[in-house]
């Protein structure tokens, strides 16, 4: 039983992580040495779609995703 739960709140915690990333706003960073910026996706959650914007290598948030595909399965509600 206690594993039920431990297992239970871990889900629920994992599943408000990945939530959370996907109300963040579009971020695409700022340019810098470090590393280069290329294509990226993110959620606009006020049209439930996984939008494409250039990410410029630095900072910005979590809303970013390498592909499309991982943008939708992380964070499209329908």
């Amino acid at each position: 039983m206690r594993l039920l739960v431990l297992f239970l709140l871990c889900l629920i915690t994992v599943t408000g992580a990945m939530q959370s990333r996907c109300r963040q706003p579009v971020d695409e960073g700022r340019a810098c040495e470090k590393r280069k910026g290329g294509i990226r996706w993110a959620y606009f959650k006020p049209r439930d779609i996984c939008t494409r914007m250039f990410y410029r290598g630095c900072d910005g948030n979590k809303n970013r995703f390498n592909n499309e595909k991982q943008c939708i399965k992380a964070c499209r509600t329908t």
